[in-house]
């Protein structure tokens, strides 16, 4: 397809700042390129949500919603905003395309968030129903099967998390100093208390933490705890806390070192986003063997491990910087991968679902 559209599509996005809302935002960019886009922000209020029926009851054009799965956990408030906006839709306009990110281990619709709201022990049967009538895209392949078979979704696709450009980065160096790094906000389900134990094992090979503290952790005294145990663990071991770098500073120091990303996981809550960030980079990973990795690296630079152990890391790690040959392999997946999943892609399959 070249040259835009005379169509618009509107795009209804979670609020930006937040994973998906940022994620939104791009996929919006990338639209924008084939499309006429009216942009929309969700916010989670009565005057937020009466002010996007108004301006879109009696709209004739495509909508694309961009709404987080597990966010509906959060508080019964926003619970209750967003079913109520989904619910109108759905009523008014079936069959409008519904992004529906799951970021966290799914074997079952009831262990995501969505079983900690008022939805599934009061209204669960008409919800399921409700986001039933719309074409809905998922990035979990676990998730679309849970939908897919026990609920009787009629309208889904699966389409592997997209990497953001179409020919990814190539940043590992071979003949650089190493460098174990972990990227994102600082959180106990990642599972950074092995990093010491993990660097131990390599010879003190120089580790780096880039990455703020959750701040909604920190709003709670166990969270507080939980920084004071974090800064000490990682002080003690000489394992840098860089807070937030932009992305030239972060890049800078990928490029400098033999950098192999290190992810010692506990849950996949919001994984995907830092999955794609090292695929996109172009290094090796050593992860957890939990579904949002296993989904990106079956096809991308990973080597996961069923035992989530500091030997198990340290094993994996030493393959890496002993074998130039199989970093080379890993980064091929990452191009391979970066070609087949990009968000130019995602786009296209998303307007060809639609027009079917």
């Amino acid at each position: 397809m070249t040259g835009k559209k005379d169509i618009d599509i509107y795009f209804v996005n979670s609020f930006r700042g937040s994973g998906i809302g940022d994620f939104g935002w791009k996929l919006k960019n990338e639209l924008e390129k084939k499309n006429n886009v009216i942009y929309y922000e969700i916010t989670p209020t009565w005057k937020g949500l009466i002010h996007l029926w108004r301006n879109m009851i009696g709209i004739k054009s495509q909508f694309i919603f961009n709404l987080g799965f597990t966010s509906f956990g959060k508080s019964n408030y926003r619970n209750f905003m967003n079913f109520l906006f989904l619910k109108f839709f759905a009523m008014i306009k079936p069959g409008q395309t519904l992004i529906l990110h799951d970021s966290i281990d799914t074997a079952h619709l009831e262990n995501s968030g969505y079983s900690y709201s008022w939805i599934i022990p009061l209204a669960g049967t008409v919800a399921t129903k409700m986001l039933n009538n719309y074409k809905i895209f998922v990035f979990s392949k676990r998730f679309y099967n849970v939908l897919e078979r026990k609920y009787r979704f009629r309208d889904i696709h699966h389409f592997p998390f997209p990497a953001e450009m179409k020919i990814c980065f190539q940043y590992y160096k071979q003949d650089k100093e190493p460098l174990l790094l972990n990227v994102g906000y600082i959180a106990p389900y990642k599972g950074l208390e092995l990093l010491p134990e993990i660097k131990a094992r390599l010879n003190n090979v120089k580790t780096v933490i880039v990455g703020d503290f959750y701040k909604n952790l920190l709003l709670t005294s166990d969270g507080g705890k939980y920084k004071m145990k974090i800064t000490d663990l990682m002080e003690n071991h000489s394992i840098m806390l860089t807070g937030h770098l932009d992305d030239n500073n972060l890049i800078a120091l990928i490029k400098s070192h033999r950098t192999i990303a290190v992810l010692p996981y506990i849950s996949g809550y919001n994984a995907s986003y830092a999955a794609i960030l090292f695929v996109t980079l172009g290094i090796p990973v050593v992860a957890t063997n939990i579904d949002v990795f296993e989904e990106c690296y079956e096809n991308g630079a990973g080597i996961l491990l069923s035992e989530r152990t500091p030997d198990a890391f340290a094993n994996a790690i030493q393959k890496i910087l002993d074998s130039p040959k199989l970093a080379i392999e890993l980064i091929e997946k990452d191009l391979r991968y970066c070609s087949n999943y990009s968000l130019e892609a995602f786009s296209d399959f998303i307007l060809l679902k639609q027009s079917m």
